[in-house]
């Protein structure tokens, strides 16, 4: 971020300032290091979500059901990088994903479902692309999972 940007971007107001005052006087020459999207960015998706909202609305449940079926995967994703990542426990989770979220004839649990509120979309109800999503990452983990048990 230059001086500039800090000063005359109306969305870091004196943000520029009080990160000087922070770091301490002289060492502003870090400050200049800092790319503008670092700090302007969070400003930028809501402009655009505001921009597009008629959009996403009509592509709220498509958005929903393809988050519900990238969490569990994102969280498989997570374990198995783990620093500590225990083999078989790695093994066991991407099992149950196969089977509890990239099965075919699976229920796909909601994104907020809690172990009190248990909801899920039947197979039948999910909507073209995400059933195609789905087949494509079932497919997808067979040919890798199965592969690496042999």
């Amino acid at each position: 971020m230059t001086v500039y940007q800090g000063r005359s971007v109306e969305v870091t107001g004196d943000l520029y300032e009080k990160l000087v005052r922070l770091i301490g006087v002289g060492k502003e020459k870090k400050l200049v290091e800092y790319k503008p999207h670092r700090f302007m960015s969070l400003t930028r998706v809501f402009q655009r979500i505001i921009k597009h909202w008629n959009v996403l609305c009509l592509c709220h449940l498509l958005v929903e059901q393809l988050l519900s079926l990238m969490l569990p995967i994102s969280a498989l994703n997570v374990k198995s990088q783990a620093e500590k990542a225990n083999q078989v426990d790695v093994f066991f989770f991407a099992y149950k994903v196969m089977v509890t979220t990239v099965g075919p004839e699976a229920s796909l649990r909601k994104r907020d479902a809690t172990r009190e509120n248990p909801t899920s979309y039947h197979h039948s109800t999910l909507l073209p692309l995400v059933t195609k999503t789905r087949s494509l990452l079932s497919d997808a983990f067979h040919s890798r999972f199965i592969f690496a048990l042999h």
